[in-house]
């Protein structure tokens, strides 16, 4: 589950609050929300802060999985 997602869930907060609270657009945090984007290191930052700690930035440094596509 999307980290976003799940502290949304966990503490009834909308897209748009926790936009509200991390300074972006509510269409910034439905991107992330859904995986089309990840966020900045300034977003990062912004959502370390927006959630006491809870999503650190670390959690974004992560490598995305590689694809299992094979040159053809």
């Amino acid at each position: 589950m999307n980290a976003i997602l799940g502290y949304l869930e966990r503490h009834r907060i909308s897209q748009k609050e926790f936009a509200e609270q991390a300074g972006v657009s509510p269409p910034m945090v439905c991107q992330w929300v859904s995986g089309k984007r990840r966020p900045c290191v300034t977003s990062a930052l912004a959502i370390e802060k927006a959630t006491g700690g809870k999503i650190p930035v670390s959690y974004w440094s992560k490598s995305k999985p590689k694809s299992k596509r094979r040159a053809v």
